[in-house]
């Protein structure tokens, strides 16, 4: 009797754990490679957009770690977005939109096409893309998930549409 007193006290306890764990996991943004959202915009055309961000950019990595990790970012993305995360000093050549583009210096032409502004690029920088992958805009900085998501509604909501970017967040 007391054998299985003692199993059915460590089978309990071992549900009890699984469980909890099974709670604590968190929900991740589905960052897609450029070639996988072309191919996915074939059959569910979604908006996009592209965090260009470079390895030593440290603040792409605490918006990477902090922003693009809460819940109602990453849900609202998801849900919204097709998301890649492009390295702008990347070694390897990409197809986007027909368009063959490399690194031929630092910096990758992908990075410098798509996301200068004024002849300038800063990182981190974010370009939103709308479902036929037309750039809407380029949006440089660091912007914590508050910030952030008032940012993504404004394009996933299609508010770009009706009111200039400025007078959105004034």
């Amino acid at each position: 009797m007391g054998k299985y007193f003692v199993f059915l006290l460590i089978s309990v306890l071992l549900i009890a754990c699984s469980s909890k764990v099974a709670h604590k996991i968190k929900p991740t943004l589905q960052w897609l490679t450029v070639e996988e959202v072309q191919e996915k915009m074939k059959t569910d055309p979604k908006k996009v957009l592209i965090d260009f961000h470079t390895e030593w950019c440290v603040w792409c990595k605490k918006m990477a770690k902090t922003t693009f990790t809460h819940p109602k970012v990453i849900d609202y993305l998801n849900k919204h977005f097709y998301a890649v995360r492009f390295d702008a000093e990347s070694r390897e050549s990409l197809l986007f939109k027909g368009k063959l583009f490399d690194n031929k210096k630092r910096t990758h032409d992908f990075a410098i096409d798509q996301a200068t502004i004024n002849g300038r690029l800063s990182f981190p920088t974010i370009v939103y893309y709308n479902e036929q992958l037309e750039r809407i805009k380029v949006v440089p900085g660091y912007y914590n998930y508050s910030m952030y998501l008032d940012l993504i509604k404004y394009f996933g909501d299609n508010h770009y549409q009706t009111t200039s970017f400025e007078a959105y967040f004034d």
